[in-house]
């Protein structure tokens, strides 16, 4: 059976080996952050028990054929149709269509095709319907062949396919707000409560986890993009050094607390923040450092969602190191490379043990953090 696997770019070789230690698969085709596989085990249940890190998402492929250059459209449609025949999608069912074009570079994007997909199965007497659809019907464009899929609607299944596209137009202040969403629908977190933002300029992860229900104390020396949190609806208090944090934070949704860490930890009240994020450009062994020196401010069972800065396209060993540094006051959930994610990936964790700072993480004043 054939699969298309949506895989890390910026980890090509643990991306393979992790597709290879799946199970018995053999390489069809592939771009940079895709490949067509075939395979006689079932990779879909297979990744959904096993949880790869560099693997996005696997959806099986029912059919393929070559993409005419004189009858573009009418090709893809044609094995679109195959795929749903070969899936049992009859005319009583409503239709959810997605087109990932990934390198054919023609004057079609994906969304003219996909348009003209569904105005064609809806004159064929099909209905094509993005509101409350029942089958979940998708083409792969690639190097010049159709591969195409079905399988009954999931909004899961959807998100995975493209995960990129669903955010175009929608962030507020930074890309990097992308990441801190993908985290949360990809470990499952809620909550509510207070959230301590580390490095948070400019502000994104702060907007959406005040959006998320929590109320934010944003600790960075730097401005925020203050303009940009008001518009999106968030009320900021910018608190110097010294202030009084368990006060300014009941009057707004973000706290920015514009100092260094020496200043915060003095600033923030004891066991009060139920999440910490941390998202700042330094090595696994710094950015563990620095979290651990803010364990006293969380409550017992506090939530940490981590983003792992890898120095090479070694990303196992970076992930070790962020593991071990944290080991003792953290118990590591999962770590992912999310699809928003560079080189990097992201690590969710959550209290345990005792409050005592690792033995291996490195003395976080000298790591380059304010």
């Amino acid at each position: 059976m054939l699969f298309f696997v949506y895989v890390s770019s910026f980890f090509p070789e643990s991306s393979a080996k992790e597709l290879e230690g799946l199970a018995n698969v053999s390489i069809v085709d592939k771009s940079l952050n895709v490949a067509i596989v075939e395979s006689d085990a079932d990779l879909c249940s297979i990744v959904r028990k096993k949880k790869p890190v560099f693997i996005y998402g696997v959806f099986p492929l029912r059919t393929k054929g070559r993409i005419s250059k004189g009858d573009y459209l009418g090709s893809i449609y044609r094995q679109m149709l195959k795929a749903m025949r070969a899936g049992k999608v009859g005319r009583d069912e409503t239709v959810f269509l997605e087109c990932y074009d990934i390198n054919n570079r023609t004057r079609y994007s994906a969304k003219d095709i996909e348009v003209s997909l569904g105005q064609r199965l809806n004159s064929d007497g099909y209905k094509a319907d993005i509101i409350d659809p029942t089958a979940f019907v998708y083409a792969v464009l690639l190097n010049g062949v159709c591969y195409a899929g079905t399988s009954e609607f999931d909004y899961e299944w959807q998100r995975r396919l493209n995960p990129l596209r669903r955010y175009m137009g929608t962030r507020k202040v930074s890309r990097a707000e992308f990441k801190i969403r993908e985290a949360f629908e990809e470990f499952g977190i809620s909550g509510n409560g207070i959230a301590i933002d580390l490095g948070a300029a400019p502000g994104g992860w702060s907007l959406f986890l005040h959006k998320r229900g929590y109320k934010v104390i944003a600790v960075d020396p730097a401005k925020l993009d203050y303009a940009a949190m008001k518009s999106a609806g968030a009320r900021v208090i910018t608190l110097p050094p010294g202030g009084d944090v368990a006060k300014s934070i009941k009057r707004c949704d973000v706290l920015h607390i514009k100092a260094g860490f020496d200043d915060a930890l003095r600033m923030i009240p004891k066991t009060c923040a139920t999440l910490i994020a941390d998202d700042m450009n330094l090595g696994p062994l710094a950015s563990a450092a620095a979290v651990l020196e803010f364990v006293p401010t969380l409550t017992p069972h506090a939530s940490l969602v981590l983003t792992v800065k890898c120095m090479s396209r070694n990303a196992p060993k970076f992930m070790r190191e962020a593991k071990h540094a944290l080991s003792g006051s953290f118990e590591v959930k999962s770590i992912k490379a999310l699809p928003s994610n560079r080189q990097e990936v992201t690590l969710f964790a959550s209290r345990s043990g005792s409050v005592k700072a690792s033995k291996t993480a490195h003395d976080w004043k000298k790591c380059g953090v304010p």
